[in-house]
């Protein structure tokens, strides 16, 4: 059996550091364990350098180059954007991009090549090759990160845009997204969801019943191991410290930069009043202006950018906080910290998803008060703290390592009859 995975990110696939890395890296690890994976990488050029993953029977890496555009290309965009209200179409592609014909030519010649049994993309963001690939002979998997029309309608509440213009853009960008998603649910084999809130919501889309299943999200139980080995050699600038509260994320994601800066502003003074040592790591690529002006105002406030490894930090970590308000799917940073041997508090909304019980594998708190109590909590009782995090790491193994996840993925590849 031979996969081709369709991937697009904004950085390295590998090594991989944040949701959407973890979740296509895992899958491409599962996968290779029914047969040849190939994986057709389109990037934004941010990056001088693209490491290769290893054990890749195909590995072809696509750079999207912005350039500015002529004003005949752009009456032409403008003209393919209108048409696509009415036909196909959503926000994330454009004419001089993912969609060019030197783009397609690509594809094209990697399908015929490498001649894939099974095809994956992730999210919808790659929407606008599926009349390509349902030209070819090979069985269609939507891998849905999330309930990208769900989450965006969630946004545009909890972040209102201002002025007419800039309503009726995000309008139609709601409609395109919406008609991307609704064909792309509609037309594949399958429909991987990281949990089944996720198929309930796309279920709403299409009167036609959709063939689903539900892969969770997980991380490699192997990589986590031996964390105490890394203390050590900690990053420039981190210590050691009882009170170490760690939040990992991209955060050019709106719901994640959106928790920084309650942590910044609501949760972290609260905690520093109670503990006077302790620090705030914000961990992670794309860190906001506001993010960066805090920390260097309060050295206690580490804001990293993008780093090469995520362990040091969840071994330096006393607790992991997910205080997010919006967004679906499953929170990989969690998983990490399960993994890891590390106690989490989060909000209901930054656990959804995870089948974890509050005050056994986690504490979960909704407010402000009530997230600085459940860190204080943690930190004030060490033998909370290590029967929160062993029992957490017990239900990470049985449901979450990607051992358990192998078992979804073939069971869902039975259904396909390949």
């Amino acid at each position: 059996m031979k996969t081709l995975f369709l991937i697009k990110q904004n950085h390295s696939l590998y090594p991989p550091i944040g949701g959407a890395s973890l979740r296509n890296w895992q899958n491409i690890n599962v996968m290779l364990k029914f047969g040849d994976v190939g994986v057709f990488f389109v990037v934004n050029d941010v990056e001088q350098n693209i490491e290769v993953p290893p054990r890749l029977a195909l590995w072809n890496v696509q750079h999207v180059f912005e350039r500015k555009l002529s004003l005949t290309e752009k009456l032409g965009q403008i003209g393919q954007q209108f048409k696509s209200l009415l036909t196909r179409g959503h926000p994330f592609t454009n004419t001089s991009s993912i969609c060019s014909p030197k783009m397609i030519e690509e594809l094209e010649r990697t399908l015929e090549t490498f001649k894939p049994d099974i095809v994956i993309f992730s999210q919808i963001f790659l929407g606008s090759y599926l009349p390509i690939l349902q030209k070819y002979p090979c069985k269609l998997i939507l891998d849905a990160h999330n309930a990208e029309t769900q989450l965006f309608r969630e946004n545009i509440k909890i972040k209102p845009v201002d002025g007419l213009k800039a309503k009726l853009k995000t309008n139609i960008e709601i409609i395109k997204s919406e008609i991307i998603e609704r064909e792309l649910v509609r037309d594949t084999d399958q429909v991987w969801t990281c949990g089944d809130q996720d198929i309930i919501t796309l279920q709403k889309l299409t009167p036609k019943p959709i063939k689903s299943f539900t892969i969770p999200n997980g991380v490699n139980t192997e990589y986590y191991k031996d964390l105490q080995d890394l203390l050590p050699n900690l990053p420039e600038g981190l210590r050691l410290c009882p009170w170490n509260l760690l939040f990992p994320a991209i955060f050019d994601y709106e719901p994640n930069f959106q928790a920084a800066h309650l942590l910044i502003d609501e949760i972290y003074p609260q905690l520093k009043k109670q503990y006077p040592e302790c620090q705030l790591l914000l961990i992670g690529s794309k860190p906001t202006e506001y993010m960066l002006s805090m920390a260097k105002k309060d050295p206690s406030i580490i804001v990293s950018g993008r780093v090469p490894d995520m362990r040091p930090y969840f071994a330096a970590a006393s607790t992991v906080i997910v205080p997010l308000l919006q967004g679906s799917g499953t929170r990989l940073k969690i998983l990490e910290a399960f993994a890891s041997g590390r106690p989490v508090v989060s909000t209901s909304k930054g656990c959804e998803g995870i089948e974890a019980i509050d005050g056994e594998h986690l504490l979960i708190g909704d407010t402000t008060e009530a997230l600085v109590a459940s860190v204080g909590k943690i930190w004030a009782d060490r033998d909370l703290s290590e029967k929160i995090s062993q029992s957490a790491f017990k239900l990470f193994e049985q449901r979450y390592s990607w051992e358990a996840v192998s078992i979804n993925v073939g069971n869902a590849l039975k259904d396909l009859n390949i």
